[in-house]
């Protein structure tokens, strides 16, 4: 009997994500759930027990919190839901400048370090990084939110010319957010992984179509890549490249969902973490086609 379901990206398919997951003893959603929460936080969900962590589509709206220091140690806790903007920070990947955004553009300009809360995350949100005790069972899961848009570019222009909010500059983790993390990883050792984006190292298994084939060295792969050198979890599950893939590599089991409504969109477990099987889900009436996975 299926006792928890991770599910993949969502991208604001509430009615089709509430149908899948409302009859389950409790869920996993594993980021890009959407922009706008209103009707996330409508559908009666238990907060406790059906969970998600962000991705880089969704709703990080920032705002300051004077009453915190940059220098408090809860910034950088477990569920965190706090951030640190730097003056004058960079959001960028390394591989082409053209890739660089300025604080500046998108952002006010902050004179000193600023701590920030995401506020419009919902309770069922698990912050930045984290544990998280699997109801009704003794086992735990590790998870870190985040991934860079590779569509960021276009987004922040269609955001230019719009009223609407398209992109958030900190969709991966900070510098020292990533540094905590991994301590924390490596302090428990987890068997089960969580995570929006993959390791770098899983990509060359992935069809690439966004980047052309290419894989673009990430601050998030790259701090999910050292969380693996450290210690080889026995199964870990990601989203995020729109595609269903498994694989073992040096006896991690590396699972990958695809996003609603297509192929692979959800993943099975029992109560002692048995697949049970890959769920195949279509729009409109949402059939249940179990795939047993081997």
């Amino acid at each position: 009997m299926t006792h928890l379901r991770l599910v993949g990206d969502v991208h604001g398919h509430y009615t089709t994500y509430y149908e899948i997951v409302s009859k389950m003893p409790c869920s996993f959603q594993l980021g890009d759930m959407g922009m706008d929460y209103a009707d996330l936080n409508d559908a009666g969900l238990d907060p406790s027990r059906h969970v998600f962590i962000s991705g880089n589509h969704d709703d990080y709206t920032l705002k300051e919190r004077p009453d915190l220091s940059a220098d408090d140690t809860s910034i950088l806790s477990p569920s965190s839901k706090l951030t640190v903007i730097l003056p004058d920070e960079h959001f960028y990947i390394a591989e082409s400048e053209r890739y660089g955004i300025h604080l500046k553009e998108c952002l006010p300009t902050f004179e000193e370090p600023t701590v920030c809360e995401y506020v419009n995350m919902p309770e069922s949100n698990l912050g930045n990084f984290g544990i998280w005790n699997i109801p009704d069972t003794d086992w735990k899961i590790f998870y870190s939110r985040g991934a860079w848009s590779i569509d960021g570019e276009y987004r922040r222009r269609v955001q230019a010319d719009s009223q609407g909010v398209w992109w958030y500059p900190r969709e991966q983790l900070a510098v020292d957010e990533c540094k905590a993390a991994i301590e924390l990883y490596e302090k428990e050792k987890p068997d089960f992984v969580v995570s929006h984006a993959a390791p770098t190292l899983v990509l060359q298994n992935l069809n690439l179509v966004f980047s052309g084939g290419r894989i673009v060295p990430t601050n998030t792969g790259r701090m999910l890549e050292i969380m693996w050198e450290i210690h080889h979890p026995k199964l870990w599950v990601f989203a995020h490249y729109h595609q269903f893939w498994e694989g073992v590599i040096d006896k991690t089991h590396f699972i990958c969902l695809n996003q609603l409504p297509r192929e692979g969109a959800s993943l099975d477990l029992d109560k002692n973490l048995q697949i049970l099987g890959v769920n195949l889900w279509e729009r409109g009436d949402d059939p249940y086609h179990p795939h047993l996975a081997e």
